[in-house]
C-alpha cells in the first residue's frame, strides 16, 4: 500500500540540490511516490506544491526543499508519530537551519514528539501560533482536504507555511516536531540561486500574513 507522496521542487540551480535529490532517489525502494519539478522559477513554491498535492491521492504528503539534507530513516520517523497521533494535521523534523536559528532547532533531541501550544499569541508568534517550517514535514492528506492548500496570495513563497500552520490549530489539528529526527536546511539557497529579492518578498508577506490573522483573531 502506497502510504506517502514525497514532493521535491527543484530549480536545479544551487550546489546542495544533488544531495537531497540522492536521498530522493533512494526513497524509490519505500513506500513512496516521487515528484520532482524542475520550473521553480516560473511558478515558485507555493502553485507548484499545491499543483501537486491536489493530484495525491496517499495517506501522507511529504514536502522536501532541494536544499535540505535529510537523514535516512526521515519518512519512517515522521510517520510513526502521525500513526500514534491521528490529531496532527502536520509534524516536521528538528531543524538545524544555516542560514539562521530556527526554534524547532531549540528544542533538545530524542525527548519523543514536542506539541506545538494551540493558545493563539499574535505578539509573540506573528501569527498567533509557532509554525513549522515547511522546507521540510509531512502533512496528513486528510487535514490538507479539510483545511485546503497553500494559500496563493504568498507566491511565490515566504510565509505559505505560517498561515498554513494557523489555519490546522485554528481548525482544531495539532502540530509537531519529531525530536528524534533532524535535517540540515541550507535556507535560502534556491531563491539565491534564482536572483530572488528575498527581503522584499518577505517584507510583503509578512504584510499579508498579519493582516489576514489580526482579522481572523480579531473575530
Amino acid at each position: 500500500m502506497v502510504r506517502h507522496t514525497v514532493v521535491t521542487i527543484t530549480a536545479m540551480a544551487h550546489d546542495c540540490y544533488e544531495k537531497c535529490l540522492v536521498y530522493i532517489n533512494n526513497l524509490c525502494d519505500t513506500p513512496a511516490v516521487i515528484h520532482i519539478e524542475n520550473d521553480l522559477d516560473r511558478q515558485g513554491f507555493v502553485l507548484r506544491n499545491n499543483e501537486v498535492m491536489k493530484r495525491a491521492n496517499t495517506e501522507f504528503v511529504s514536502l522536501i526543499s532541494d536544499d535540505v539534507l535529510p537523514e535516512t530513516d526521515l519518512l519512517l520517523k515522521l510517520q510513526a508519530h502521525m500513526d500514534a497521533n491521528p490529531k496532527l494535521a502536520a509534524v516536521a523534523p528538528r531543524l538545524n537551519n544555516l542560514a539562521g536559528p530556527h526554534w524547532q532547532h531549540a528544542l533538545a533531541a530524542n525527548q519523543g514528539l514536542y506539541l506545538v501550544p494551540t493558545k493563539p499569541n499574535l505578539e509573540a508568534w506573528g501569527v498567533g501560533y509557532p509554525w513549522l517550517s515547511f522546507c521540510c514535514v509531512m502533512l496528513r492528506k486528510q487535514a490538507l482536504d479539510e483545511i485546503g492548500m497553500l494559500d496563493e496570495i504568498f507566491s511565490p513563497g515566504f510565509c505559505e507555511d505560517e498561515d498554513w500552520c494557523a489555519r490546522a490549530v485554528h481548525a482544531g489539528w495539532q502540530l509537531g516536531v519529531a525530536t528524534d529526527v533532524e535535517v540540515t536546511h541550507i535556507g535560502r539557497a534556491t531563491w539565491k540561486a534564482l536572483g530572488t529579492d528575498i527581503a522584499a518578498l518577505q517584507q510583503r508577506n509578512h504584510r499579508l500574513l498579519r493582516e489576514k490573522w489580526e482579522k481572523i483573531l480579531a473575530a
